[in-house]
């Protein structure tokens, strides 16, 4: 049985190039503005449960709709989440996202259902991690700590998307 994590919240593309991928996405679909954070400042960043690691990428952020849009650029060649399942210059659907009220809870859910812990770190006051669920689900499933700190992000760029008039479509923070 699955515990109550809430609905799925985003849905998430590694991308060669985090400008390129912005810019169709702005085009294509329409959706925006996208909120730009590069070279993500995380901290406690381990890789597979034993390897600290150091990973340096960019996200871009916009809603669309009930759901973000999570464009993804990996700068480095460390091995992440994100070199599991793409090489540099290559792109595609990475992840599903949850924001999870007990995030260890949560991992032992998903290792009990055969999903091994990918990747994990700390985000400001945040916690993530992403589960490998590809034999499962085809993809990884991100799992979020809830904490007021992400609802507040999350919602800021949700109520940003309401009306938007195409002005100002890509907001770097």
């Amino acid at each position: 049985m699955r515990p109550d994590f809430g609905p799925n919240l985003q849905m998430a593309f590694v991308v060669p190039n985090l400008d390129e991928a912005i810019a169709h996405w702005l085009k294509v679909q329409g959706i925006g503005p996208f909120y730009v954070l590069r070279h993500c400042e995380v901290a406690n960043v381990v890789y597979r449960g034993t390897q600290p690691v150091e990973v340096d990428f960019g996200v871009g952020i916009a809603q669309w709709g009930g759901v973000q849009v999570e464009l993804i650029e990996q700068y480095c060649d460390t091995p992440s989440g994100y070199r599991d399942v793409y090489a540099r210059g290559e792109g595609g659907f990475h992840h599903t996202c949850v924001v999870v009220p007990d995030l260890e809870g949560a991992l032992a859910h998903y290792a009990a259902m055969g999903a091994p812990l990918a990747i994990r770190g700390d985000f400001g006051a945040g916690k993530w991690a992403y589960v490998d669920t590809r034999p499962q689900l085809g993809c990884m499933t991100e799992l979020v700590g809830d904490n007021p700190d992400i609802r507040a992000f999350f919602k800021m760029i949700a109520d940003a998307s309401v009306n938007w008039d195409g002005s100002d479509p890509v907001r770097e923070l």
